[in-house]
């Protein structure tokens, strides 16, 4: 029986090893998307130094990428919401405005 002389880096970087990190980064971009991405991205370098081509790597980024993006929407959106640039006191004048059963307090807190 010979034994089978690897290396660290051969081990590290074997294709299963690179398809798992990239799994991982896809499935860490669906909910933590910056962790998400930073994976997905080491993923799609060690996949390539090895020559390789690994998908799961590239939609991770995509998903990382669409979520930070989401993510500040939502602030900026939140952040309008809470200064009266956008809902219901858009444009009005400081003061309580009713509309139907919903009453609206316009302007400084």
């Amino acid at each position: 029986m010979s034994k089978k002389n690897t290396t660290s880096a051969e081990t590290v970087d074997s294709p299963s090893s690179t398809r798992k990190l990239a799994i991982l980064g896809l499935v860490l971009s669906l909910t933590i998307s910056v962790a998400g991405l930073v994976v997905s991205v080491v993923a799609l370098v060690k996949a390539r130094r090895a020559g390789r081509w690994d998908p799961a790597a590239i939609a991770g980024i995509i998903v990382g990428v669409i979520g930070i993006g989401v993510f500040f929407l939502a602030l900026w959106y939140v952040l309008q919401l809470l200064e009266g640039q956008v809902g219901p006191c858009q444009g009005l004048e400081p003061g309580t405005y009713g509309e139907g059963r919903f009453t609206y307090e316009c302007g400084p807190a």
